[in-house]
């Protein structure tokens, strides 16, 4: 039994390394160079952040927040994604709540995040894998990450999410990688999702729904097709057929 969700991208990557595991609108990546870019990811990271510390993440969601996700993993942390379209107030109390001392952006939200005044470290994803050769990490790095996997528990956690709440004041939940990983290998057995599937990645990554597309994908060998707007009816409808989606997993409305 899988006690992290990094053994469910490592299993992908050994059955399925030259596969798609996700695309989006401009890129793509196989489950090699998923898995390797997040060991990057991770490699970084885990020379700034302490197990079990949350990370936030400020930006939309693409293939390479996937691999931010899985190097936040790495480095053992959690991730909690953040939307950029929520007001500077809201996300301030967010990231006062989990303590941020680091927020990682990209190119397309840096200078949004610059209104924030978070007095912590901003990380730059796109910057970070401007210094990515594509390759494996060094053993030097290897060896920190696992480390870090050899006091990894089932009970850590994997992300938080936070509502608006009665009051309109943020309340965070943090979901742990077992409670992760039972939903999703059980969603996975009772409709069968193998690596033929095709899964279409509609909701928020700030939203639960999309914690089943990311790990259902990853667990499976599974493709993941990200959607950035989904407001876009014809948009998705060409991405239906020409991808062959066999899995939507979306609340009643956007159907």
């Amino acid at each position: 039994m899988e006690k992290n969700v990094l053994e469910f991208l490592e299993n992908s990557q050994r059955m399925y390394g030259e596969k798609t595991a996700c695309a989006d609108m401009n890129n793509e990546l196989t489950y090699t160079q998923l898995m390797n870019q997040a060991k990057f990811i991770g490699s970084c990271l885990s020379l700034k952040i302490k197990p079990t510390q949350g990370v936030p993440v400020y930006m939309d969601k693409t293939c390479n927040t996937l691999s931010l996700f899985m190097g936040i993993v790495y480095a053992g942390g959690y991730y909690c994604m953040l939307d950029t379209t929520h007001p500077v107030e809201r996300i301030n109390l967010i990231l006062d709540t989990i303590q941020a001392d680091i927020l990682v952006v990209d190119n397309k939200s840096a200078k949004k995040a610059e209104k924030l005044g978070f007095q912590g470290e901003i990380i730059n994803l796109d910057e970070l894998l401007e210094e990515y050769d594509g390759q494996a990490v060094d053993s030097e790095a290897q060896e920190r990450l696992e480390k870090i996997r050899e006091q990894a528990l089932d009970t850590d956690p994997l992300y938080s999410i936070f509502t608006s709440g009665s009051t309109g004041v943020p309340k965070g939940v943090v979901i742990t990688q077992s409670a992760v990983m039972n939903t999703v290998l059980d969603i996975n057995q009772k409709f069968s999702i193998d690596n033929t599937d095709k899964i279409i990645g509609l909701s928020s990554m700030c939203f639960d729904l999309s914690v089943y597309d990311i790990f259902g994908s990853l667990s499976t060998g599974a493709k993941l097709v990200e959607i950035e707007d989904i407001h876009d009816i014809s948009y998705l409808e060409r991405i239906v057929e020409k991808e062959g989606i066999t899995v939507w997993n979306s609340v009643p409305a956007i159907m």
